[in-house]
């Protein structure tokens, strides 16, 4: 049997999304071995030996290529249909499809209300990469480290990665919205800990992006949410890896309005310590907590994500190993 894994090629002006290939390497963990590399957005283009693959994550770009070769034995699981696509996927072929290989693993409700409504056999299965493994990943004993990843980078204009630069003051635009939401960051982290914040972004554009520097990057990445004393993030991808290695995690829920982004998160952000801000800058917390917080501050993640996770390796293990 081949094993074959999915890429994630750049897209637009030469980006990539960190958290793509974090869930590459999320399903890379049960594969005995990796015969080959499968463009995510082409999957009808493959054509040779009969091959399993784990088909987890956002599906797909380019409807045209949907449904996959027939060479390929998919296990659909953190599976995600967007809502702007879900109507060009789910033609009576695509639909047939994911009937064979049914029942789906969905990563978020609204994928698994797609696959309801039209009669296919499905389940809540939540994120791959909640199964990473921090022993993999972690080189020390103790936690060290406060990072910031692309905190509300759909609610601001500057670079994703910028926020931090605007906490402290930076600000050249002076955007009466965006100052605002700043004062929000200020009022509910203290200056204390925003002076020790370290950046991370997942939106990369470099002049290297070919998969071995994905992952490689991608690996780096998880090093140090494995190794991080917090992370506050706007991600899923990071938030998700921060709850399989215990690394204490908030989840900053503001700018994510659209349907398009609203699909993709619902119920996975009850599992988060989540903090929503509304576009008018009054903000919420799912958990106990005194604000501001500062680096001495106890975050104690929630474990409404263990169940699914151990699931996961299940259905993961079974695939692989029923031949």
């Amino acid at each position: 049997m081949k094993y074959y894994l999915l890429d994630n090629p750049p897209g637009t002006n030469n980006k990539f999304n960190v958290g793509d290939d974090i869930q590459s390497l999320a399903a890379k963990r049960y594969l005995p071995k990796i015969d080959g590399w499968i463009n995510k957005g082409r999957l009808s283009e493959y054509e040779g030996d009969t091959a399993k693959i784990i088909s987890n994550g956002w599906f797909i770009h380019e409807p045209e290529y949907w449904p996959p070769s027939s060479d390929l034995l998919p296990l659909y699981i953190s599976f995600h249909v967007n809502e702007n696509v879900k109507n060009a996927m789910l033609n009576p072929i695509g639909m047939e499809h994911l009937r064979k290989y049914s029942p789906i693993g969905c990563r978020d409700f609204s994928t698994l209300n797609i696959m309801k409504e039209n009669g296919i056999p499905a389940w809540f299965s939540g994120c791959l990469t909640l199964t990473l493994e921090r022993e993999k990943y972690c080189t020390e004993n103790t936690r060290e480290g406060i990072y910031f990843v692309d905190v509300l980078y759909k609610m601001h204009s500057q670079k994703p990665d910028s926020l931090f630069g605007m906490v402290k003051h930076k600000i050249k635009k002076k955007d009466k919205s965006e100052v605002d939401r700043i004062r929000i960051i200020e009022s509910i982290f203290s200056s204390s800990l925003l002076d020790n914040v370290q950046k991370i972004t997942h939106s990369c554009a470099v002049g290297d992006n070919s998969r071995e520097f994905r992952l490689m990057y991608a690996d780096t990445v998880l090093r140090k949410y494995a190794n991080a004393q917090l992370v506050v993030t706007s991600r899923i991808h990071c938030a998700l890896p921060c709850l399989a290695f215990g690394t204490p995690v908030i989840f900053i829920d503001g700018g994510l309005n659209d349907k398009s982004e609203r699909c993709r998160l619902d119920g996975l952000t009850d599992w988060f310590n989540t903090i929503s801000i509304t576009d008018n800058g009054e903000f919420s917390n799912n958990f106990d907590i005194n604000t501001p917080i500062s680096p001495n501050t106890p975050i104690q993640n929630k474990e409404l994500h263990i169940e699914y996770a151990n699931k996961l390796i299940e259905k993961c293990e079974s695939f692989i190993n029923n031949r």
